[in-house]
């Protein structure tokens, strides 16, 4: 198989694996819900971070990326800062996001 060959190969799976993920949020959102609307931040937590591997891994190669062209020069957080960040803030208007809004989704969408 030629590289042009296995690049559509490589889409096709993440494109599927993205899509299995998408599934698999749409599930336990309402459970995430339940949780923050109880104020249960420690399961809320223990339930989303798992979740959040996809995203963990894309925001170490973005800041990998600005700290090798030098859009950044000091380390200022890591990708597990700046997901404990994302996740708390989430927590928080957990209950305050529109309905038709996906966990999948960037809130500006």
């Amino acid at each position: 198989m030629n590289s042009e060959g296995r690049s559509e190969v490589n889409k096709d799976t993440s494109e599927t694996a993205r899509a299995a993920h998408g599934e698999i949020l749409k599930e336990r959102e309402a459970e995430l819900g339940e949780l923050a609307s109880q104020g249960k931040q420690d399961e809320f937590f223990r339930e989303i971070i798992p979740l959040l591997k996809p995203l963990r891994s894309y925001i170490k190669r973005r800041l990998r990326i600005a700290y090798l062209t030098q859009q950044m020069r000091t380390p200022v957080l890591s990708s597990v800062d700046m997901l404990d960040d994302a996740v708390l803030e989430a927590y928080e208007k957990f209950n305050r996001k529109p309905k038709r809004l996906t966990l999948e989704q960037p809130a500006g969408k």
